[in-house]
């Protein structure tokens, strides 16, 4: 891994009272540039977020959910530019991967031999990223799945990860994910990674403050930043990568739980996050401008935005309102 660097705080600090934010509002936050070479991709996000902009818009929520019998969890993450999504759906205690395809048309995916399989993210070509696992308790590995052809990554030759977990993939065919080393349980974060021209590299985010050295990594762009959270300090933030390796840390306003789930070329962001530890989930788009959006799915009280294209469209999950099982899908256009 490459020499540590500070990391540039965008956002209301996690964990903030209001009265806190508003006086942050007014007195902007001291912030670090980091890295060599060109300005931080991110930087031009910093007035309208230290202010807390936070706009709201009309979009059309629609319902997802796997066509199948017995499927009590449907969850969308990813969708690319052409509108289709990928996600995973739960039926009969067995984890599937699907795609819908911007006709409407649904297929499941299964990774061959596997007892699970998890589809995380879809890139503009089609190529679709995810695990697999082979038996109950062996190692799961992710992969990449293009023109019907599977490809494993496995960050355990290269980082010596037990566990590797695809989760994005771009057009060029980059792959960001997690990876766990021997020790680290499967409920517990890993660190992150970008696999590239065939090998894996910890992108795992500079220490922030004390404990961050668990990570994951989300999504890639078609400009190749990287985006997902890390825990310092017992508090998740979520952080962007640029391309060049400059890195900044995203904190919803106020919130005591960030965590970025997708991010697409024009450095639009999608995520999660709570106000205070322990209470409701609530989704958001945060635009190149630097506004942030909240995304809830009409009548649920735990929304999250897991994935966002090239236009804006993002995807997600909710629960309760008029979902009708444990966990429905829904895409934002």
């Amino acid at each position: 891994m490459g020499p540590r660097m500070p990391m540039l705080q965008i956002g209301g600090k996690s964990g903030m009272p209001e009265s806190a934010v508003k006086e942050n509002e007014m007195n902007r936050p001291t912030r670090h540039q980091i890295s060599t070479g060109r300005p931080p991709t991110y930087a031009i996000l910093i007035v309208a977020l230290a202010a807390g902009a936070v706009a709201a818009a009309e979009r059309d929520y629609e319902q997802i959910i796997f066509p199948e019998a017995g499927v009590v969890v449907t969850v969308t993450t990813g969708i690319n530019a052409r509108g289709d999504i990928v996600g995973q759906y739960q039926a009969y205690g067995a984890m599937h991967g699907f795609r819908l395809d911007k006709h409407g048309n649904y297929s499941a995916i299964d990774y061959p031999g596997a007892v699970s399989t998890n589809a995380w993210s879809i890139n503009s070509p089609g190529g679709v990223a995810g695990d697999f696992r082979l038996t109950p308790n062996g190692p799961i590995n992710g992969f990449v799945l293009k023109n019907e052809v599977w490809t494993t990554i496995d960050c355990g030759p290269t980082l010596g990860a037990v566990h590797t977990f695809a989760f994005g993939v771009n057009a060029s065919g980059d792959v960001t994910g997690e990876y766990k080393l021997p020790g680290v349980s499967l409920g517990q974060p890993g660190r992150a990674f970008l696999h590239a021209d065939g090998e894996c590299t910890d992108i795992t985010p500079p220490d922030a403050g004390p404990g961050s050295s668990v990570a994951v990594a989300w999504a890639i762009s078609d400009a190749g930043d990287t985006a997902g959270y890390f825990v310092a300090g017992g508090i998740t933030h979520g952080w962007v990568r640029d391309r060049d390796g400059n890195y900044a840390v995203i904190d919803y306003p106020g919130s005591a739980f960030t965590n970025v789930r997708g991010v697409n070329a024009s450095g639009d962001t999608v995520g999660l996050y709570r106000m205070v530890a322990n209470g409701p989930t609530q989704g958001f788009r945060m635009s190149a401008d630097g506004s942030f959006e909240p995304i809830d799915y009409p009548g649920s009280p735990h929304t999250r935005a897991l994935g966002v294209n090239a236009r804006g469209d993002a995807v997600g999950d909710y629960r309760f309102a008029d979902c009708p099982i444990r966990r429905c899908a829904w895409v934002w256009r």
